[in-house]
């Protein structure tokens, strides 16, 4: 909910956009440029790797965060409903971890849960 706060703020800045199903956010390989805060509506994520299942990210996920230290995506990220997102640029998030601590802390946790949830599907 710290994404979501800080957009609805004005303090973390974004593009919103209306998403229609079967758009494509961005694919696996791809320059990452930007990462997408899912306000409502559901997306695919689908690994560049083999997987059994999409995983599907809805409301109040922040689209492309296992990748916030690399320069290519890893996931394939695919509409699946109307949905509405804001876009924010990777730049402008590196920026904002900068200089908001409680937003870091979020995002790490955030990092660590989808950490701990992929090793366990494995175990």
């Amino acid at each position: 909910m710290v994404v979501r706060e800080l957009i609805e703020s004005g303090m973390l800045k974004g593009k919103p956009e209306r998403l229609q199903p079967g758009s494509c956010l961005f694919k696996a390989g791809e320059q990452l440029e930007c990462f997408y805060f899912v306000m409502s509506g559901s997306v695919s994520l689908t690994p560049a790797v083999d997987a059994p299942l999409p995983a599907i990210a809805s409301e109040n996920n922040l689209l492309g965060l296992p990748d916030l230290m690399n320069e290519r995506y890893s996931h394939t990220a695919k509409v699946l409903e109307v949905t509405d997102c804001v876009r924010l640029q990777k730049e402008d998030l590196l920026e904002a971890l900068q200089c908001m601590p409680h937003l870091r802390l979020y995002l790490l946790r955030q990092m660590s849960r989808q950490t701990t949830l992929a090793n366990a599907a494995f175990e």
